[in-house]
C-alpha cells in the first residue's frame, strides 16, 4: 500500500484539496440559500433554519469542508456565532451534501488504494 501512495501521493493530495474547495463552495452557497429563501426551502422540504441564524462566511465553509475532508472531525461547526453544526441544523439539503462529501472521500480513498 505504501508504494501505491508513493507513486500517486501528489495526485491524491491535489484531488483531496480540489474536492475540499468544491464542497466548501457547496456548503457556503447552500447554507446561505437556506437562510435567504426560507419559504422556498420549506415548500420543497430542503430544511428550515432558525430565524436567528446568520449567513456564514466563506471561511466558515472552508473550515467545515477541510475538517471533514481530512477526517479530523466530522460535521464541524458551520456557524461559529451560534455554535451550530450541520447535524444540529436539521436541513435535508445540508445533510445530503455532508453525506455526499463523506461518500466521495471514501470513493477517492478506494480509487487510490
Amino acid at each position: 500500500m505504501y508504494k501505491i501512495f508513493k507513486k500517486n501521493g501528489t495526485k491524491y493530495i491535489l484531488v483531496n484539496i480540489l474536492l475540499a474547495i468544491i464542497f466548501a463552495l457547496l456548503y457556503y452557497f447552500s447554507y446561505n440559500f437556506l437562510i435567504n429563501n426560507k419559504e422556498f426551502c420549506k415548500k420543497y422540504n430542503l430544511g428550515s433554519l432558525d430565524d436567528n441564524l446568520e449567513e456564514i462566511t466563506i471561511f466558515d465553509a472552508f473550515n467545515l469542508s477541510f475538517v471533514t475532508q481530512t477526517t479530523i472531525g466530522y460535521s464541524s461547526v458551520i456557524n461559529r456565532k451560534q455554535n451550530k453544526t450541520i447535524t444540529q441544523l436539521n436541513s435535508n439539503l445540508l445533510n445530503s451534501i455532508n453525506h455526499t462529501h463523506m461518500l466521495v472521500m471514501l470513493l477517492i480513498l478506494a480509487y487510490f488504494i
